[in-house]
């Protein structure tokens, strides 16, 4: 992440204001110690990695710029203002002379580390001015407890108002994490390092999405856009905020105002529709890039696509960029939430719960002009290759490479026929041993239950089964907790087979699909009994077994060898249309498998 001017540094942020503000309306310090944990994580992180960590969002209402209302954020800032305080009364502890960093071979000056921490603290040393005021009920414990230097420094109280707790636990917290931090170096002057790094990092490394707005109620408008869902912050406000000022440029305050509140509200229908924000603008990136798109590179790849010489060429290409997220999200939330019908929303629903990198592909396609039918076939085509590719144990990363460049392809070409031809390509180069896969790898949740549905989707081609979802369950025929009656039936009796009734019963073969409630019914029960309740499924796989008086081995076995058969014809990148046989009849057509 790269600091510009429109994601300042968090200094830059607080300098601006000689008194930042925290009003009686918002609730009060409330972060645990985990919260303040993660963010001494964060920064440790920030300093031994050298890069940019994203603060968050900062929200303040000002008029001026002498003094600001923080609306957002206050926790956050709060705790690092406790923070550079630790910090700085760590220095202080080091004793008489060690506030400075010498000059060495690498440093040319000396560093006033204390400085660093003084400058952050307050806005006027002389008038002893504090840059940051707590809520009323924290602002006595933050001036005696915190801003004050040793020696005059009181000590945190044990009891006080419950509404302080949180607050005077967080100063102790923080202490003990700069604590035991520095207690793993040695001499005064690698601590002093230490803390300047520390100082470095919050100073400049930590970035911020700031807005500042002039009224109170507008800035809780932001407010509750930003939080009433409780989503997370992050890369993606970071767009956000560099969309809004660039579209706000050279406008009067009241148009940056409605440009502002035009732009949160279109994300809030952009976040409504591709439910993470996060993925779908990474996917969206990939799918019009060439290159791979790390999430931590995402506001980057934004900041190049935006680049111009000028400030109005920035701003078309911001007016555009935007409008182009906005048409995506409606097309990502078609292939996410796909309510078409027939076989094209199946094949989506199986991709979703499958993987998520067709979706930078899906991006081109239902974008593309190709007709109805041919878009089908090539999304089936991506359906067989996504499981095939699974399956076979292969890379995500390189699948995700070569969806994005099929997209790139057909966004040049728009050739039906060149993207049919390449994917049936990759599918044919795919090493799967099939019967393998099944045989170990059967009860792996979601692809286990996906081959067995579309097995009964094409058995039973007209009927309107129970959509594979948490009303569906993966039966085990031969339940997973062994009993001796099902040790005795699996293995006709041989009870010293035992240690192999795990593997046995993990093949596909003795897999089947089972509504919720009865699947809650059937258990343990012997087979015969079972069938009573197969008998009521609406899954036409499930009843198939009706017609099998027995459940051992080599019925199992066998009917993995169906599943494998079925497979080849429902997974073969040529269309197969032709019938799978139910498990009953493809028994009956081969008695050499027994």
């Amino acid at each position: 992440m790269e600091a510009t001017g429109n994601t300042p540094s968090l200094f830059d942020v607080v300098k601006q204001f000689d008194v930042i503000k925290v009003d009686d309306y918002q609730r009060t310090y409330a972060w645990t110690k985990d919260e303040v944990g993660e963010l001494f994580d964060d920064l440790k992180d920030c300093v031994s990695s050298g890069e940019n960590h994203f603060f968050g969002t900062l929200i303040f209402q000002s008029s001026n710029n002498s003094m600001a209302t923080i609306v957002d954020g206050q926790q956050r800032l709060t705790t690092v203002f406790i923070l550079v305080a630790a910090l700085r009364d760590e220095i202080d502890k080091l004793g008489a002379g060690m506030d400075t960093l010498p000059k060495t071979a690498e440093r040319r000056f000396p560093i006033r580390v204390i400085d660093k921490a003084w400058e952050f603290l307050y806005s006027d040393l002389e008038e002893g001015k504090q840059r940051f005021e707590s809520n009323r009920f924290l602002a006595p414990i933050m001036k005696r407890s915190v801003y004050e230097p040793q020696p005059n420094q009181a000590r945190i109280a044990k009891q006080d108002t419950p509404i302080t707790l949180a607050f005077r636990k967080a100063v102790n917290e923080v202490r003990d994490l700069v604590r035991s931090d520095l207690e793993k170096h040695h001499s005064p002057e690698e601590k002093l390092s230490r803390i300047n790094d520390f100082l470095d990092a919050i100073r400049n490394k930590f970035l911020v999405l700031r807005v500042i707005t002039n009224s109170l109620s507008e800035s809780l408008e932001i407010f509750l856009t930003l939080n009433n869902r409780g989503l997370p912050l992050g890369p993606s406000d970071l767009v956000r905020g560099q969309i809004m000022a660039l579209l706000s440029h050279g406008e009067s305050e009241k148009e940056q105002a409605a440009i502002h509140r035009r732009i949160f509200e279109e994300w809030k229908e952009i976040s409504d529709n591709v439910k993470d924000a996060e993925v779908f603008l990474r996917h969206y990136l990939v799918a019009h890039s060439t290159g791979p798109v790390q999430k931590k590179r995402v506001f980057k790849h934004v900041n190049d696509r935006l680049d111009d010489q000028t400030a109005d060429g920035r701003k078309l290409k911001a007016k555009a960029f935007w409008q182009e997220l906005v048409d995506a999200s409606e097309i990502y939330h078609q292939v996410i939430s796909p309510t078409m019908g027939g076989n094209t929303q199946y094949y989506l629903e199986m991709l979703n719960g499958l993987l998520k990198s067709h979706r930078i592909f899906a991006l081109t396609l239902f974008k593309s002009g190709l007709s109805i039918i041919e878009r089908e076939e090539i999304l089936r085509l991506v359906y067989v290759l996504s499981f095939k590719w699974v399956m076979a144990g292969n890379n995500a990363q390189i699948l995700e490479n070569l969806f994005q460049s099929l997209g790139n392809s057909l966004r040049e070409s728009g050739s039906y026929a060149d993207t049919r031809s390449r994917i049936i390509e990759t599918i044919e180069g795919i090493n799967l041993d099939v019967n393998r896969y099944l045989t170990e790898e059967g009860d792996s949740d979601f692809i286990g239950k996906a081959i067995l549905h579309a097995i009964n989707k094409r058995l039973a081609p007209g009927a309107n089964p129970i959509a594979l979802n948490s009303d569906l369950h993966l039966e085990h025929i031969a339940p997973q907790t062994e009993t001796d009656g099902w040790i005795s039936d699996v293995f006709n009796g041989q009870m010293d087979l035992a240690p192999e009734y795990p593997n046995v019963i993990s093949q596909i073969g003795n897999l089947t699909l089972l509504d919720f409630k009865l699947n809650m019914q059937a258990k343990q029960l012997p087979f015969a009994e079972k069938k009573a309740k197969y008998d009521k499924s609406t899954m036409k796989i499930t009843r198939d077994l009706l017609s099998v008086s027995s459940w051992d081995q080599a019925q199992i076995e066998a009917r993995t060898e169906w599943v494998a058969y079925a497979f080849d014809i429902l997974f073969s990148a040529d269309k197969n249309d032709e019938p799978v046989e139910t498990f009953g009849a493809w028994l009956r057509g081969r008695p050499e498998v027994f």
